[in-house]
Parts: structure tokens; sequence; C-alpha cells
């Protein structure tokens, strides 16, 4: 029994690691101004209802880069949804949504956002 059931157990966990959903997607990239350390990286991921589109910091080269959380907006709504993620600085980021709301955040030296936004 043990003999059948590890392997059958091992298999049935390696299948079922792609049900789970589509993986998310990559929407856009952009190397901060002057930096070429650090980066900005728009996500699409499938929420349990909604999309979701996240907004993220990459510091460092990219075998050691950290990733931070800059901001999370609901891919469906129509007035919260984000329009656009650009560096507005090397060191401050601005996401805009569909309905004109402006959120800028700070970038501390570490790569870090001061804050995470949210719209939804």
């Amino acid at each position: 029994m043990l003999v059948f059931g590890v392997p059958a157990m091992l298999l049935a966990g390696f299948l079922s690691t792609g049900t789970d959903g589509p993986e998310p997607r990559i929407d856009a990239e952009a190397a901060a101004p002057g930096r070429t350390d650090r980066r900005l990286v728009v996500v699409t991921a499938a929420g349990y209802l909604d999309p979701v589109r996240c907004v993220y910091v990459h510091d460092g080269s990219r075998l050691l880069e950290r990733r931070w959380l800059a901001g999370c907006f609901n891919g469906d709504a129509e007035e919260s949804g984000l329009a656009e993620a650009v560096w507005a600085a090397g060191d401050r980021v601005r996401m805009t949504t569909v309905g004109g709301e402006v959120h800028e955040v700070a970038v501390g030296a570490d790569g870090r956002p001061y804050r995470t936004v949210g719209a939804r």
C-alpha cells in the first residue's frame, strides 16, 4: 500500500499545481529614469471573481532583485481599474485609474514603496 500510495500522492500533487487558474501575465515593464537596477512591472492575475492588476517595483539585479508591491486595482471596475502606471521620477511611481484618480507613491533608497495603494 505504501509503495503505491506515496507515488500516487506525488503524481496527484504535481498534476494539481496547474489547475489553480491561469498564471499571472506581465502587461508592462519600464526601467526607472536614470537607474538600471530598478524597474516597474505591471501584472494581471486572475482573482477569485475579477482579474486584478498589480504594480510592482523590482529593485536590484535580475538574479538578486527584490519585488515590492506598490498597488493593486480591480481589473473589471470601470472607474477604479488601472489605466496607466509610470515612473514620475526615479523614486516615484504614478498610477492612474480609468476614472482619472492619480496615486503617487514614493520609493525608498532600498526600492521599497513607502505605501501601497489599491482601488476597488
